[in-house]
């Protein structure tokens, strides 16, 4: 922080504030400035704060730094653009709003939510300009921009287009973060981590089908049950499963128990975790084989908790480690970025445990379907007692684990469809970029910098809720759900925004032709608009889009 000589107090502070705002009006150096035409430009591009409540310290920290720039550059000779802004759409706006009106957003007419919202978001504003103007922040206090106004929106909605038609935005079903109680993706910016979250973690066993490469693995005959042992932190997740992933590097040893000839399968180098709880406390086994995760490639196991005639596989991936649990990996595809990456590579289903509220699915099992997964005294406690003798030992964990930064609860990783941007595509320009035209200071913030522009592989830009400019495309009806999007579209979506003034329509419009252009009338009755709005990071980060052309 910036230090100073300066008192921390001052008597009469309200009265010499006026004085000095009366004596110096800064409305008019700014409009004194803006006449310099002969001066060589500097535009400083004002990142837009959220309007979402009264102004803090980071705000003043913010518009503080930018003002001694701006005065700088202004003493140097320079004519000034510096343009105010303000995010104002997004989630905390929305939750705000009706939090203030007692209303909640999913038993909501979506045009009553967008109404409070914006009435929130615009009486937030004014009062913020008003306090940012009163600490005399010299800046285009008469020409500042909103990101629900019309023209924002049409220029958001053109740079959607000219995205997708260079094929840096897509649509894909992936496993992203979920928050259970907003009903909505999270980026990855939008977590916090909670280190002293609980989590009920649990050993349990998946019973392998016996075939002739158990044979081959074990010489012993008359063999009982075998089991691959599993520990996961996740127990809601085991509906969603669909392998178990071994390494393939590693070696693996067959457990047999004295007590009731049951073999089990885990890694030599995690036998002395599971050495610390029944069955295998003091020894109660002997050791009757190893091999190579490789050669477990290809056993098929039975679910844990379907009682289907499905034969699940046993696969392997380098995620697969010797640091913790019993180094063989319950794979849940909808869970997981990892386990959906493999269930591309071997063709595995994506089937989602839970649903959009957090509570188990699976229809077919009526003790467990619809109870809360993240809840220790619900969902957990249901599995617990439906796996009963399979669960060989469950305590509670102490980790880290990923919170929605503003509601305060838990998230999931769920699979869903949402759209994104092709960062790798970007990747390299703008490591470029950063190298050759960027000044970073300090130079050390520089490093941290490139590395999160390096390992940031994809944007989830869609969020499911109704404060925030609609995602302007279309899908079909039928199961395909197929994608519809063409200039035509939104050509007419920006006439229509800039008849109308707003976005609104896109909720309001029982008729959906009103949607489209004329020449697409005919397929009306076989589309339906698309749902998802945009993350208010892709609505600020486009303001460069609007304020600087």
């Amino acid at each position: 922080m910036p230090k100073s000589k300066f008192a921390s107090t001052m008597k009469n502070r309200i009265k010499c504030e006026n004085d000095i705002r009366q004596k110096y009006p800064v409305n008019q150096l700014w409009e004194w400035q803006l006449k310099q035409i002969c001066r060589p430009l500097f535009v400083l591009h004002d990142g837009p704060p959220f309007a979402n409540g009264p102004l803090h310290i980071g705000h003043f920290l913010n518009k503080i730094q930018k003002d001694i720039i701006v005065r700088y550059k202004l003493l140097n000779g320079n004519r000034i653009d510096f343009r105010p802004g303000w995010d104002c759409h997004g989630l905390p706006i929305e939750l705000k709003a009706l939090q203030e009106n007692k209303s909640n957003s999913n038993d909501k007419d979506p045009i009553v939510v967008r109404k409070l919202a914006r009435q929130f978001a615009t009486e937030a504003l004014e009062k913020q300009k008003t306090e940012f103007q009163s600490w005399g922040i010299l800046a285009d206090w008469n020409n500042y921009y909103r990101t629900f106004d019309k023209d924002y929106i049409i220029d958001q909605i053109r740079l959607f287009w000219r995205l997708y038609q260079k094929g840096l935005l897509y649509r894909q079903y992936k496993p992203v973060n979920w928050s259970p109680t907003v009903q909505s993706a999270l980026a990855e910016s939008e977590l916090e981590y909670n280190d002293k979250h609980k989590s009920t973690a649990i050993y349990v066993r998946f019973r392998l089908q016996n075939n002739d490469l158990i044979s081959k693995l074990l010489s012993q005959t008359n063999l009982g049950n075998i089991y691959a042992l599993i520990w996961t932190t996740t127990p809601w997740s085991l509906v969603g499963n669909q392998a178990v992933a071994v390494n393939e590097k590693l070696k693996y040893l067959f457990l047999k128990l004295s007590s009731t000839n049951d073999i089990y399968i885990v890694a030599e180098a995690l036998l002395n975790n599971i050495k610390k709880f029944s069955p295998f406390s003091n020894n109660q086994f002997e050791i009757i084989g190893n091999c190579l995760g490789s050669q477990l490639s290809g056993l098929t196991y039975k679910h844990p908790i379907y009682n289907d005639q499905i034969n699940y596989p046993i696969i392997t991936s380098d995620h697969v480690t010797d640091e913790i649990g019993t180094g063989l990996v319950h794979i849940a595809p909808a869970h997981g970025s990892d386990d959906f990456l493999l269930s591309i590579k071997h063709n595995l289903q994506c089937i989602n445990a839970v649903n959009l509220t957090g509570h188990l699915n699976c229809p077919s099992i009526e003790s467990l379907h619809g109870r809360n997964a993240l809840d220790k005294n619900d969902g957990i406690e249901g599995i617990l007692k439906y796996l009963n003798s399979d669960i060989l030992h469950h305590y509670e964990l102490i980790h880290s684990y990923p919170y929605d930064w503003r509601a305060k609860k838990p998230v999931l990783i769920l699979g869903s469809q949402q759209w994104f941007i092709d960062t790798t595509r970007l990747r390299d320009n703008a490591r470029k970029y950063i190298l050759e035209d960027v000044k970073i200071f300090p130079e050390g913030a520089g490093k941290s910098f490139l590395s999160m522009t390096s390992q940031r592989p994809y944007w989830c830009i869609s969020r499911q809720r109704y404060w925030g400019v609609p995602i302007p495309v279309f899908y079909t009806k039928d199961d395909r759900k197929e994608l519809l999007i063409n200039e035509d579209i939104i050509e007419h979506l920006i006439k229509c925004v800039q008849e109308k003034n707003s976005i609104d329509f896109w909720w309001s419009s029982n008729d959906i032709k009103e949607l489209l252009p004329i020449s697409m009338h005919n397929q009306a009755d076989n589309l339906e608009r698309g749902k998802d709005i945009f993350d208010v990071w892709f609505d600020s980060g486009s303001s460069f889009n609007t304020v600087l052309k």
